[in-house]
């Protein structure tokens, strides 16, 4: 029995071992040590792992003079030195993954980037994104909120599973340029800073100005919408029957041709009978969906007219308020299935990750809601029919 014990014992540690190791082995490994040559040729910037020496990847590093030397024995600490050197003009006693540190012509001023300043969000704060040193004393730093006006804009990465506030494509070949660094987000604002300071000397956000031209257009499209709207219950008005058709006509006009009557209702019939036996049935659904639609307006739109200036009973109204939430229903359910094409056709046109999301929040933001904050995001028939249009689309990564 002990011997069968310490197998299981055995077992499991080593399966817990190996799905650790499994895991991490996507992850970012221990930080390394590294070497910045600045572009006077004159100095380097060392940067010491906080790791263990065994764990140190980038401890057995070339130097610019082609010499092969262990940084952390040859080095006390992290810093600035003069080529050739071991004595720090200054230090620093802080680590920062390579390419993320940027040093003015001489040496003296250092941009710190923060891969990581979204701090987890939204689950946590956001953290500081960039800071600024002179002689390796911080003299100023900025957190990302200050910088992304839309944190929820911003995309996942699998690199370290983390959102990314930064523009990967750029950032890693940004250099300081007389006094100056320009630095854009993965949410296209861009900064100019002023080393000498820390301070931003210019900027563009874009979806400040796009959230601004919004609200004019909407503005605009409201009253556009409001005077169109008083113009025709005006129109509709004057050309009402004031007097009430005799019974005979009444009669003709309500009593509509066979085929007109059911034509959609089989071709209703017909794609749903095509939606089960297709091997695309989410456009099925969302083209019963439609077919739903045209035959409740149709159906809403036939009894009104039947009813056009003749007085109207309890049952009239009940009948025509009944038709109104049936029609309403359809146009939301038509509205929402619509969400899933328009999402995949805006990730086929290649849009940013920031566009992608502002249009779904705007254009389908009641969906958006429905999907982020209430169960109906996690219901498995949900998630097949988005994903059916494209696995481009995930509730919970937007």
């Amino acid at each position: 029995m002990a011997n069968h014990h310490f197998v299981n014992v055995f077992v499991c540690v080593s399966s817990a071992w190996f799905i650790s190791s499994t895991l991490f082995a996507g992850l970012s490994g221990p930080p390394a040590s590294f070497v910045v040559t600045v572009r006077d040729k004159q100095h380097v910037f060392v940067m010491l792992s906080p790791a263990p020496v065994a764990d140190d990847e980038g401890n057995d590093c070339t130097m610019p003079s082609g010499e092969r030397v262990k940084l952390r024995e040859t080095f006390s600490s992290s810093g600035l030195y003069a080529l050739g050197s071991t004595t720090p003009i200054w230090t620093v006693d802080w680590y920062c993954g390579q390419g993320l540190v940027r040093l003015s012509t001489d040496g003296r001023y250092l941009v710190r980037i923060n891969r990581f300043g979204d701090g987890g969000y939204p689950q946590k704060a956001l953290s500081w994104g960039v800071k600024f040193y002179d002689q390796g004393v911080e003299i100023a730093s900025h957190n990302v909120r200050n910088l992304v006006d839309h944190p929820s804009l911003m995309p996942m990465t699998t690199g370290d599973w983390h959102l990314l506030w930064i523009d990967n494509s750029s950032v890693y070949d940004s250099e300081i340029r007389g006094s100056f660094f320009d630095l854009a987000t993965s949410t296209h604002e861009w900064y100019r800073f002023d080393v000498t300071t820390g301070r931003i000397v210019q900027e563009y956000r874009l979806w400040r100005h796009v959230r601004r031209w919004g609200i004019a257009a909407a503005l605009v499209a409201a009253a556009i919408g409001t005077l169109f709207f008083y113009r025709f219950r005006k129109r509709v008005r004057n050309i009402t029957p004031k007097v009430p058709p005799p019974p005979n006509c009444l009669q003709e006009q309500t009593k509509p041709a066979r085929w007109q009557t059911y034509s959609l209702r089989s071709l209703m019939i017909v794609v749903t009978a095509v939606g089960i036996s297709c091997v695309v049935p989410h456009i099925s659904v969302l083209l019963v969906g439609m077919v739903a639609v045209l035959l409740s307006t149709r159906h809403l739109v036939r009894t009104r007219r039947r009813f056009t200036g003749l007085p109207k009973s309890w049952a009239v109204k009940r009948r025509l308020a009944v038709l109104w939430t049936g029609t309403l229903a359809a146009w939301l359910l038509l509205y929402a299935l619509s969400m899933a094409p328009a999402m995949a056709f805006v990730a086929y046109l290649h849009w940013p990750h920031d566009f992608r999301i502002a249009f779904a929040k705007v254009v389908y933001g009641p969906v958006w809601w429905l999907l982020m904050n209430t169960p109906i995001g996690t219901w498995r028939v949900i998630e097949l029919y988005f994903e059916a249009w494209g696995h481009w689309f995930c509730p919970f990564m937007g």
